[in-house]
């Protein structure tokens, strides 16, 4: 955001993936008016909206869910996908829904204040106000766009109807059901008689489709699709999971001449290791996506010296995670802690020598009082005992040839193309 404005900013990419190209809308609310609102209604909804029955937190976990699933005979698999699901739930109707069901089940969250989290959530939702260019706008329908709690809102709205209308309704067939966000992914039992599946089937995606407007997108039921960043495959009545990429996946990771922090690379390649391992359930899959993993890597320029010890390294990692023998990590004590940002420059000093620097002058020196004894004006001990090196990355092709703010680029106003 400009120094110059407290509202959201406005701003579109492109799905080139999608037939014809489609623009995905954003806005950028960070450090705006309402943010820091929006953040507090983000972590009191969460509690509701991670407590329905249709809510899973991640890829992995629904895994673990479907590999302990005992399919019944003839079972498929299907998923739907919400067509523009954030712009088109209706907002007032959406929070007439929301507030009456957090009054009802008030009891359930007892940790929450439910008056002041529908006055807030009304505050968000009805109140977003961005700019696009040197124009002011205010969003009068759908999910406030790049608010915080957009997420759990739409999780939540949605998921009341589920248990409503879908759930106990299609119980029968819906041998499993989850939703994240605007995605479906659904295990159906067929019924006895084929005119009665291929009616309530029909039924399902009318329900679904009945419910403020929304719309979804169906898949066929069958044994394999893809779902997320995961392949799901039903084989001899059991779910075999592996890893989904899309076909317009070019793999441009960071080349060795660019200028990243070095843990960046350590965390790419344990980060999209533990992906693999993850996500995939045939141990003949995980090597294959290893394999190509450390290719794509080679041809992006790094060397075997560099990148066999971190393969190595997220190897043990794995087999740590597997035997429960892996030490969680301590959380960081924000109090005892400062941030050192700086943007990072390969001839800059290694991370390692600040941090001796930080000990040997002002953490723990050896002729002075540590830094964590010292006493500021009131008399308390400041505490501080840790420094984290908290790198930025220069601004790059991306920032340099496209502009989210347009009144840093030449050419005709905004307002000069509204009526």
């Amino acid at each position: 955001l400009g120094a110059s404005t407290a509202f959201p900013v406005f701003y579109a990419t492109i799905k080139i993936h999608k037939d014809p190209w489609t623009l995905r809308p954003i806005v950028s609310c960070s450090g705006s008016m309402l943010y820091a609102l929006g953040v507090w209604v983000d972590t009191q909804l969460q509690i509701v909206a991670t407590a329905q029955r249709s809510y899973f937190k991640s890829s992995a976990v629904l895994k673990d869910q479907l590999l302990r699933l005992e399919l019944p005979p003839g079972a498929k698999l299907f998923k739907a996908d919400a067509v523009s699901m954030y712009t088109n739930i209706p907002t007032r109707p959406a929070m007439h829904d929301i507030a009456a069901y957090l009054r009802s089940h008030a009891a359930e969250f007892p940790t929450i204040n439910v008056p002041a989290l529908i006055e807030a959530l009304r505050l968000v939702m009805l109140n977003n106000v961005f700019t696009f260019g040197d124009t002011y706008w205010l969003q009068v329908s759908g999910t406030a766009m790049g608010t915080p709690p957009a997420p759990p809102y739409a999780t939540l709205f949605y998921a009341i109807h589920e248990e409503r209308s879908i759930l106990p309704a299609f119980g029968d067939n819906l041998f499993f059901y989850r939703r994240f966000i605007d995605d479906v992914i659904g295990i159906w039992r067929p019924s006895t008689w084929r005119v009665d599946d291929a009616a309530n089937w029909a039924r399902l995606q009318d329900v679904m489709n009945s419910h403020r407007g929304m719309r979804w997108e169906f898949s066929d039921r069958c044994d394999s699709i893809d779902y997320m960043d995961m392949q799901l495959s039903i084989v001899n009545g059991s779910i075999v999971t592996g890893l989904f990429e899309k076909a317009l996946n070019l793999y441009l990771y960071i080349p060795p001449h660019s200028a990243h922090p070095p843990g960046v690379l350590t965390g790419l390649v344990l980060g999209n290791a533990h992906r693999i391992y993850t996500l995939c359930s045939d141990p003949a899959d995980v090597r294959r996506h290893l394999r190509d993993l450390y290719h794509r890597l080679r041809v992006r320029g790094h060397s075997p010296g560099t990148l066999l010890p971190l393969f190595e390294r997220a190897a043990v990692l794995h087999r740590e995670r597997l035997s429960g023998s892996s030490a969680a990590r301590a959380p960081t004590n924000l109090r005892k802690t400062i941030f050192f940002h700086l943007q990072h420059h390969p001839g800059d000093p290694p991370s390692r020598d600040l941090q001796q620097i930080f000990s040997d002058r002002i953490s723990a020196p050896p002729y002075g009082r540590p830094l964590a004894q010292v006493r500021n004006r009131d008399g308390f001990r400041i505490g501080i005992d840790r420094m984290i090196v908290a790198y930025s990355r220069p601004r790059n092709l991306g920032n340099l040839l496209s502009s989210r703010v347009l009144d840093e680029r030449k050419g005709p106003l905004v307002s000069s193309y509204v009526d």
